[in-house]
């Protein structure tokens, strides 16, 4: 007898879902049929679409079998209508045949903001599109999806999928996709009712090699006739003239012509009178599972049921020889389910006559709840919760949505989760605080923000007349961890610097989940208060927790927020394997970390002066925000390619992309950040020389040090000095400044000091563009610096990237400078022909030689270049 305690499962994955039903030893091959969906797979879809019985499901695995590519098989299921789950079956169905695919997408899958499904096919795509091999993926009983989020995804996957993948789609009615699109493209092979009805050759093979029995002809021609080629009426008809009764008994019935559903029922009530009682006790008993094995069969069932000398995996064995609609899901036939059509009719029987079958009323709750048990014990929380919730066991379903320390709504199951709650009436949530607290974070876990206080001040108000003892003050303590995640969202630092103490004061020191979320909301209100040391120590604790018990989203929070305390701290290496670890873990796709995470690669690339690195990051950063919608993530994002654009001289870019993060900001209700456009601003409009426009930017935003660059580049040198000297903090930018001021006010004694600590930072860790930002008086005090004879190597590093990206150019007269001076203040070379009294061939000459020395090709360029290199 074959023994097995639990199905194959990865992550909560069901891989009987995902294998080819086998087939039986006896079958009728449909050649004609196999043929079309051959030809189907240099199309992009095949559509197989029929009423329940006509063989659908049972052609296509056959031509699966035989098929010349690999084949992804995923069969679905009412369950399936939750996006989550939904894409991560699509994802492990297609990583059946490539096993390295999509990695990382399956665990942004189980991310607090679920990307839109576009953005996980779009890149389940691009990954396709690397591979350039041939496979085909079917998806069967497509007819049970009804959520529209997850029908336009079919649709955009479709439109989108490489060529060298063919998707065959089984469903029992017409789904909503592009069809009329495809069929003008000639990209869609429909096979349907018309081309599944049996012939009468395959009536007569089916009916006498099939089912055994000896018919003649004309008995078979009439079968054929009265059930118009369909398969389960077939079968059905079979089974019952197997039960000895006469087939003419069954044609000149006059209940038996009519609607499928009505023969089938007909037909059902032939073939199940004719069974042994415990036969049928067992298959009504068994149809409240999706699917089944021996041993969950015989968890499932009481013992009154099974005869002596009879066990499940024996009843399954008798199934399945006398053809009773039994589809096996393995190769080695250890799981199986039933034909639908016969599982629906079944419960259809057990609910009509559960109390008269077992003399119990709850029958079905407790095969629920059997199977619920079952399911746990062999660690598949996600069908046992599915089962508690049928079974209306509260009990089992609470224990299983707390999930023994890590809360079952961290494991892709969010939504199934909140629809439970949601499904409780308000007597059950009031006697167990505890589940409303997990409601409120459900709640607040899928962005409904604004539901969750009022929840929770409910709970409080119940655990205040409660005594106080460790459960009830952990449950207090997870209540204001909730408020304190409530505040981060909404950027209200004292109030998470609150709630967050508060929690960690009650929490139990086993709570490591609520706890590393705790330690997150801390650290990074102690990072939005400028307390760099304090927040990289909670982050870390947090970090160590997180890993310990497997709690993904806050390792991943935790490492963005170490990366950008490393960045601020000049340490990039960090930086760069604290945001790389977030990729890692969260396939470029879970939630706005992805794009920050991107983004400060961008900026580490940057400071490197890796331009292109920097530009492709920051790219890959835009669009993903773009994907997920993080309105404020992609105008941040669109700064800093602002940024790396004005680097380069292009200032066109430069403020286009200004004017858009304005403008995004402003319509998203993002105001708070205008500075951070002011701030790109500020420098673009120096880069210019418009400093007015700047002086206006800096005095409006308050942004200190962008001021004191104004006052530079307005010779302002004191008013620089004063506004350094007035600010506390030194970090490397501010030592720039202050050695650039000293400089410009012909101090370079003590121009050299700030400088020298600067680059004492920064050469560890190859920091560039800090200086080679600053243009030509950089390249000066660099030049001047090395008469001290103080970290000259260094410097002459440095003065190879300036020369790299300024090479020495023939100085300019000054009559040429004079007339750049006029080209930068807009006036034509007419005007400037007449304002200094020489002919316009003169004029021109001068730009073709000014042209030539700024290594440039038109008036905007040599401006952007006198900019550059400070020349007026």
């Amino acid at each position: 007898m074959k023994q097995e305690t639990k199905p194959h499962v990865t992550n909560e994955v069901l891989t009987t879902k995902l294998e080819k039903p086998p087939l039986r030893h006896l079958i009728v091959t449909r050649n004609h049929l196999i043929d079309l969906l051959h030809r189907g797979q240099d199309k992009k879809l095949s559509l197989v679409s029929a009423p329940a019985g006509f063989g659908k499901t049972t052609v296509v695995s056959q031509w699966a079998s035989m098929c010349d590519r690999p084949v992804a098989w995923l069969s679905l299921d009412e369950r399936d209508n939750d996006v989550i789950r939904f894409l991560t079956y699509v994802i492990e169905a297609i990583r059946s045949v490539f096993p390295n695919l999509g990695n990382g997408i399956l665990i942004a899958l189980r991310s607090p903001q679920l990307p839109q499904i576009n953005a996980v096919l779009s890149q389940l795509i691009n990954e396709l599109n690397t591979l350039q091999k041939a496979f085909s993926m079917v998806i069967d009983d497509y007819h049970v999806i009804h959520n529209p989020s997850i029908q336009q995804g079919l649709s955009f996957l479709v439109a989108q999928m490489p060529f060298h993948m063919n998707l065959t789609i089984v469903s029992r009615d017409i789904p909503d996709l592009p069809l009329s699109k495809l069929r003008a493209k000639n990209q869609l092979m429909e096979i349907g009712v018309k081309e599944l009805r049996f012939t009468d050759i395959e009536t007569a093979c089916f009916l006498n090699q099939v089912m055994g029995l000896s018919l003649t002809k004309k008995n078979m021609i009439e079968l054929e006739k009265r059930t118009e080629g369909w398969v389960t009426g077939l079968q059905l008809a079979a089974l019952s003239i197997q039960g000895n009764n006469d087939v003419t008994y069954i044609l000149e019935n006059d209940s038996f012509p009519g609607s499928h559903h009505f023969v089938m029922d007909y037909l059902l009530d032939e073939v199940l009178v004719q069974l042994p009682e415990n036969i049928l006790h067992f298959l009504m008993a068994t149809s409240v599972l999706e699917r089944f094995s021996a041993p969950l069969c015989d968890a499932v069932l009481s013992n009154e049921w099974i005869p002596s000398g009879w066990n499940s995996q024996k009843t399954i064995e008798y199934l399945e020889r006398n053809n009773l609609f039994l589809i096996p899901l393995d190769q080695e036939r250890r799981w199986y389910r039933y034909h639908h059509l016969f599982a629906e009719l079944l419960k259809a029987r057990l609910e009509k006559n559960r109390e008269q079958i077992a003399g119990d009323p709850d029958m079905i709750s407790k095969l629920h709840k059997r199977a619920s048990l079952w399911y746990e014990n062999n660690h598949f929380t996600l069908e046992a919760f599915y089962h508690a919730v049928e079974a209306k066991d509260i009990e089992g379903a609470s224990r299983l949505v707390e999930g023994g320390g890590v809360p079952l709504l961290y494991r892709g199951a969010a939504t199934p989760v909140l629809h439970w709650f949601e499904s409780l009436p308000l007597s059950v949530l009031d006697a167990k605080p505890s589940l409303r607290v997990l409601y409120a974070t459900t709640l607040l876990f899928l962005g409904r923000v604004g539901e969750v206080e009022k929840i929770l001040v409910t709970v409080e108000n119940t655990l205040r007349s409660l005594p106080q003892n460790e459960t009830n003050n952990n449950l207090m303590g997870h209540i204001f961890a909730t408020r304190a995640a409530v505040a981060v969202s909404q950027n209200n630092v004292s109030r998470i610097m609150e709630c967050s103490q508060h929690a960690i004061e009650n929490l139990s020191p086993l709570n490591l989940p609520v706890l590393a979320a705790t330690k997150w909301t801390l650290g990074f209100a102690h990072q939005m208060q400028g307390n760099h040391k304090l927040a990289r120590e909670v982050y870390e604790e947090a970090l160590r927790s997180s890993e310990t018990i497997g709690h993904f989203i806050i390792t991943i929070l935790a490492s963005i927020g170490l990366g950008n305390i490393y960045e601020m701290e000049n340490q990039l290496h960090l930086a760069k394997n604290s945001y790389m670890k977030v990729l890692n873990l969260d396939g470029h796709l879970a939630f706005p970390a992805s794009a920050v995470a991107y983004l400060g690669l961008s900026r580490i690339a940057y400071e490197q002066d890796h331009m292109k690195e920097a530009l492709d990051l920051i790219q890959e950063a835009i669009q993903l925000a773009r994907h997920l919608n993080n309105m404020d993530t992609l105008a941040v994002c669109e700064l800093f390619c602002a940024k790396i654009n004005l680097a380069q001289g292009k200032v066109g870019e430069t403020l286009k992309l200004l004017k858009q993060a304005s403008q995004s900001l402003q319509k998203n209700n993002f105001s708070k950040n205008m500075y951070k456009v002011a701030q790109v601003e500020v420098l673009t409009r120096l880069h210019l020389n418009e400093i007015p426009s700047a002086r206006y930017l800096v005095q409006k935003y308050n942004l200190p040090n962008e001021q004191i660059r104004v006052h530079l580049a307005a010779g302002e040198t004191e008013q620089a000095l004063l506004k350094i000297q007035s600010m506390s903090q030194a970090p490397m930018e501010m030592l720039i400044l202050h050695a650039l001021t000293y400089f410009q006010a012909k101090e370079i004694q003590k121009a050299v000091v700030p400088l020298m600590e600067a680059i004492e930072i920064a050469k560890t860790e190859g920091h560039l563009r800090v200086f080679l930002d600053e243009g030509a008086p950089m390249e000066a005090l660099l030049k001047a610096s090395l008469r001290f004879e103080i970290m000259t190597d260094h410097i002459k590093t440095l003065l190879l990237h300036f020369s790299t990206k300024h090479p020495s150019m023939a100085p300019l007269t000054q009559r040429e400078l004079e007339v750049l001076r006029l080209i930068a203040q807009g006036l034509s070379n007419h005007e400037i022909s007449k304002m200094l009294f020489v002919t316009l061939n003169t004029i021109k000459g001068h730009n073709q030689r000014i042209f030539s020395k700024l290594q440039v090709k038109s008036r905007a360029e040599a401006i952007l270049r006198t900019h550059e290199l400070r020349l007026l």
